[in-house]
C-alpha cells in the first residue's frame, strides 16, 4: 500500500501555529480514500525545517516512513 500526504500549515491572529495532515490513499475495492491523519499545534516556529520535521515526526508516529509516495502541500515555506 503507498499513500500520498497533503499537508498545510498556519498561524492563527494570536500567533500559535498549526499543521494539518490527510492521508490518502487507494483501497482494495479501488476507492479512493481520504483521512485526517494529524491536526496539531506546531511547536515553535512555521518554519520550512519546522515543518518538515514535524511531518517526518507525524510519519514514524504512524509507520508509514516506507509507505509515502507523494506529499502536496500549499502555500508552505517548504
Amino acid at each position: 500500500l503507498r499513500v500520498s500526504l497533503t499537508f498545510d500549515g498556519w498561524t492563527t491572529r494570536i500567533m500559535e501555529a498549526y499543521i494539518g495532515v490527510t492521508v490518502h490513499y487507494i483501497s482494495r475495492d479501488w476507492e479512493l480514500r481520504s483521512e485526517v491523519l494529524s491536526f496539531e499545534e506546531l511547536d515553535g516556529s512555521h518554519s520550512g525545517e519546522n515543518q518538515a520535521a514535524h511531518l517526518y515526526s507525524i510519519i514514524k508516529r504512524y509507520g508509514i516512513e516506507n509507505k509515502v509516495f507523494t506529499f502536496s502541500l500549499f502555500r508552505s515555506s517548504i
